[in-house]
């Protein structure tokens, strides 16, 4: 992931490098996978794998077809979309899941047998 976060700040500074465009891509496929890979705790290294690649691709197809919507694509554009999306996946993953609802399930169907 260093070299994720070496792409993201090399795309979003203007520093001219000739590692700038390949870490940048690195940062835009390997970022969504390893936050899409924190949903995924109880599956095997390769089904987490594929499941979490598959998503990353889909994520950055919606970040592109977004960032086309609104006109304004770039590559800083798209390393910040993808960035946030990311984030936001990895900390929707941390938030604590609450059992009520599956307790209340049981007991509604004991009632209806």
């Amino acid at each position: 992931m260093a070299v994720a976060g070496v792409g993201a700040v090399l795309a979003l500074s203007d520093f001219g490098s000739a590692l700038r465009a390949p870490f940048a891509l690195y940062h835009l496929f390997a970022t969504p996978a390893a936050a899409l890979s924190a949903w995924l705790p109880g599956m095997d290294r390769t089904s987490r794998l594929v499941v979490s690649v598959s998503g990353s691709l889909a994520v950055n197809l919606l970040a592109a077809q977004a960032l086309t919507a609104l006109d304004s694509r770039s590559a800083r554009n798209s390393v910040l979309i993808i960035s946030v999306a990311a984030l936001i996946i990895f900390l929707s993953s941390r938030i604590p899941k609450t059992r009520k609802g599956r307790s209340n399930r049981k007991s509604q169907f004991r009632a209806r047998a």
